[in-house]
């Protein structure tokens, strides 16, 4: 038997689940093999991993690697089964331009792929790959999360890369903080807060998180 949590989206969990979508890419795959729906997950005796691995089968690109998600979600609900691959800490060096994470609807068969750019204004070009780390790369998540710690389990953190400081964004469930550290002196400043407000209008749908 699969473990089971159930979550009520009356906004909450959507705002978390597609918060690195929002500036996202929407495509679709072809093939029958690629369509799961609720149904097969009890039928077919499916574990979290066949699950995930039905949806990584989608990708025809070689930049996608699974071991790069530190987290990746099976989300069930009556009308879909959805995959989510994310990163909880996504670093985009000056002028980097990469997907961050992707919602693969394995029922739709369409993925949602969330893309960050640096700067975040950056008109969007041909299509990015998908982000790898680097030991330059891992060195200013190391600096960053070494003044401010790592975001917690229901939050990301974007670090975006310039000449003299890191500018983040951190996004929880019920809070977004900005803020910049001088990469000489470590020094924040720039700080700000705002709590966030689920929305009303958001159709509300059961969904239970296959573990």
């Amino acid at each position: 038997m699969n473990k089971v949590d159930l979550l009520h989206t009356t906004g909450y969990f959507l705002l978390i689940a597609v918060c690195f979508l929002l500036f996202s890419v929407q495509d679709t795959y072809a093939g029958k093999e690629g369509i799961m729906y609720p149904e097969d997950i009890n039928e077919m005796k499916l574990t979290k991993s066949d699950i995930i691995q039905k949806a990584v089968e989608t990708f025809k690109d070689p930049s996608f690697k699974i071991e790069n998600f530190d987290r990746i979600k099976v989300m069930v609900s009556e009308k879909a089964v959805i995959v989510f691959f994310n990163m909880s800490v996504r670093y985009v060096p000056f002028n980097g331009d990469f997907f961050y994470g992707v919602a693969v609807d394995l029922t739709r068969r369409t993925r949602s792929l969330g893309r960050l750019s640096n700067p975040r204004d950056t008109p969007k070009g041909e299509r990015p790959i998908f982000y790898a780390p680097s030991k330059e790369f891992e060195q200013a998540i190391s600096f960053v999360t070494k003044l401010v710690g790592k975001p917690a389990d229901n939050a990301t953190m974007d670090i975006l890369d310039n000449s003299r400081y890191y500018d983040i964004l951190v996004i929880s469930e019920f809070q977004e903080s900005s803020y910049k550290i001088d990469k000489a002196t470590g020094q924040i400043f720039d700080e700000r807060h705002n709590h966030l407000v689920p929305a009303k209008d958001i159709e509300e749908e059961l969904f239970r998180e296959i573990k």
